[in-house]
């Protein structure tokens, strides 16, 4: 059903690390597992294991304030992230403008 779709982005690079014109991402949607596709789209799947979530809500804009706050606290977390990737996960459609974003940062147990 639409209310199970959840849309992501993957990011595949370290943006500390990769020049932001190099840096790849992918754009995906949830499917059940036995989904096929065909050489147009490719499959996806994300590991499972522990990650820290920091959910917002925010318009279209402020994004990248999101990443800023996750990347200033988690180092005084007491979590060390890990190599699965990251991800940002939207739940619904906007409400009054505003997005509904979830940050996953993979890390070590």
């Amino acid at each position: 059903s639409n209310k199970d779709l959840k849309t992501l982005i993957v990011y595949h690079d370290d943006a500390n690390l990769t020049p932001a014109e190099k840096q790849r991402m992918s754009f995906c949607i949830s499917v059940p597992h036995e989904t096929k596709v065909d050489n147009k789209i490719s499959k996806m799947i994300i590991e499972g294991g522990k990650y820290f979530v920091a959910k917002f809500e925010l318009k279209a804009n402020e994004f990248i304030l999101a990443w800023d706050w996750v990347v200033k606290y988690l180092p005084t977390s007491g979590y060390e992230p890990d190599s699965r990737y990251c991800f940002e996960m939207y739940s619904g459609e906007p409400k009054n403008g505003l997005f509904g974003i979830d940050i996953y940062i993979p890390i070590k147990v």
